[in-house]
């Protein structure tokens, strides 16, 4: 039963992994004045990048949830994420409308991941 906390912050790790579950804490886009389509593929850059530190891919992520602070640019989000997922192998997934995030983003998301190793 082996736990790894991976890069602390202030308040929260970006990952905690448990046995062979990686639980990735929210994502957002590093220019958040950019469009949702801009956003939405940096935070999927991010997750697989987070991804690779333990060993794993997008390809590997069984849940994913999606905080949209405008739900009519959930279409144009789909369009990205379905580019950046195996059609066969999308996660489970449930997107939320929000009135608003922790800065200027359209989008943040997090996911549950089987870890690989790492």
């Amino acid at each position: 039963m082996n736990t790894r906390y991976i890069e602390p912050t202030a308040n929260f790790h970006r990952a905690v992994v448990k046995d062979s579950l990686a639980f990735i804490s929210g994502l957002v886009a590093d220019d958040g004045n950019a469009s949702v389509e801009i956003q939405t593929d940096q935070v999927l850059s991010k997750l697989e990048r987070q991804l690779q530190v333990i060993g794993s891919g997008l390809d590997d992520v069984l849940s994913a949830t999606i905080f949209l602070t405008d739900m009519s640019k959930k279409p144009a989000m789909n369009e990205v994420w379905r580019k950046r997922f195996t059609p066969d192998r999308l996660p489970a997934r449930a997107t939320i409308g929000v009135s608003d995030l922790d800065g200027p983003y359209l989008i943040e998301v997090t996911a549950i991941a089987v870890c690989k190793g790492g």
